[in-house]
């Protein structure tokens, strides 16, 4: 199978965080680190308001070690984070909600529309953010492997604003069965507080389902999200109308695990997936402990009839940073009337929101295939 020594980030929770925003709007055109992109006239204010976050990380070790965060971010919208409360799961002890440390964090927007945290005076986070400025998803500079998942707060929310289909994708580590793991498949909620999944599985290799499972959840006014799905308690938002939903945990016991879910739809296609998206992934190599853990942001360039052409990426291997120009990979991608979506014909599963704004897959889904978890955004 086509494997990704790309990285992406993570973000070691409630410390700092830095993050980059993508292209939108009119400005000036720069090549970044992730290629050619046009600087927002206004960039400082499109990171502005509460936003939840989610993440993972993965230290390589003699055990590996697995961490996921969960909380809120506040930024100013004038280049300064100003708060918030993060919690952590490192290998299933439980600690938080802490403040963010230091409580004001400096960001700023490099030309090409990318925005960056600092601390120390030296870059600390790098990623994209969608061009409404709904979504950010970024990769730490140093450190270990990881990613980590942004989402702005806004609108007023009930049970019921959770109803219907989703494909759903997650990224976890077990660190008592010294196992990296995926899951890839859909949850249906019925507006309620109930609902089910239906996944299949990636254990190191160790290919697995689809198993039905029931679930439940609760949403607050603000879009937060509660609930109990694959069996973790898990935290996060409903986000953009219900498009997307990031969910981290887990809150109580259980493995550090990050998950997504996007919308399913009806109506679509190929072309529904167009233009340039911000991809942030991760990877576990699937080899005897300890692994190597890949994380990467790049760009894919969908020409809506199903190929993805990878731009310029950035990765974080163990905690090694390089940069590397495009050199004209792809990636085949089909995409079923509802979502569902199929990348390298069978490799890898995941799904397409209605709107085409958001995308998700992971995998791998074949004998002996690393773990693998992406998500694009525009």
């Amino acid at each position: 199978m086509t494997r990704w020594h790309h990285a992406a980030v993570l973000f070691c929770v409630g410390l700092m965080l830095v993050l980059t925003t993508g292209a939108c709007g009119s400005g000036s055109t720069t090549t970044t680190p992730t290629g050619t992109t046009t600087t927002p006239t206004d960039p400082l204010a499109l990171f502005s308001g509460t936003y939840c976050l989610a993440g993972f990380s993965g230290r390589a070790g003699a055990p590996d070690e697995g961490s996921t965060s969960w909380g809120d971010i506040v930024s100013d919208g004038a280049g300064m984070v100003v708060g918030g409360m993060t919690s952590n799961n490192e290998n299933g002890v439980i600690s938080g909600p802490n403040p963010i440390v230091p409580p004001n964090l400096p960001y700023a927007v490099n030309p090409g529309g990318y925005l960056e945290l600092t601390l120390a005076f030296l870059p600390f986070l790098w990623g994209g953010i969608s061009s409404t400025g709904a979504v950010a998803a970024v990769m730490q500079l140093s450190q270990n492997p990881g990613i980590f998942i942004l989402g702005k707060k806004s609108g007023s929310y009930t049970n019921a604003s959770l109803n219907g289909a989703y494909f759903l994708c997650a990224f976890m580590y077990d660190q008592g069965a010294l196992e990296d793991r995926t899951r890839w498949g859909t949850a249906t909620f019925d507006g309620a507080g109930g609902g089910n999944t239906n996944v299949s599985s990636n254990n190191q290799g160790v290919i697995g389902g689809p198993v039905g499972a029931a679930l439940n959840y609760n949403v607050a006014a603000d879009g937060t999200v509660t609930g109990d799905l694959l069996g973790f308690a898990l935290t996060g938002a409903i986000l953009d109308g219900g498009e997307l939903i990031v969910l981290g945990g887990a809150t109580a016991a259980g493995v550090p695990i990050l998950m997504l879910l996007v919308q399913s739809g009806a109506g679509l296609s190929n072309a529904s997936l167009t233009g340039t998206y911000h991809v942030t992934a991760i990877e576990a190599e699937n080899a005897p402990p300890p692994d190597t853990w890949l994380s990467f942001i790049t760009t894919f360039a969908a020409d809506g009839a199903g190929t993805f052409t990878v731009g310029a990426f950035t990765s974080n291997s163990d905690g090694s940073l390089t940069t590397f120009p495009p050199v004209g990979s792809t990636l085949d991608y089909a995409v079923a009337g509802n979502g569902l979506l199929n990348v390298n014909v069978g490799e890898m599963f995941g799904g397409v929101s209605p709107s085409g704004r958001y995308a998700i897959f992971a995998g791998g889904a074949g004998a002996g295939d690393d773990p693998q978890f992406f998500f694009l955004f525009k």
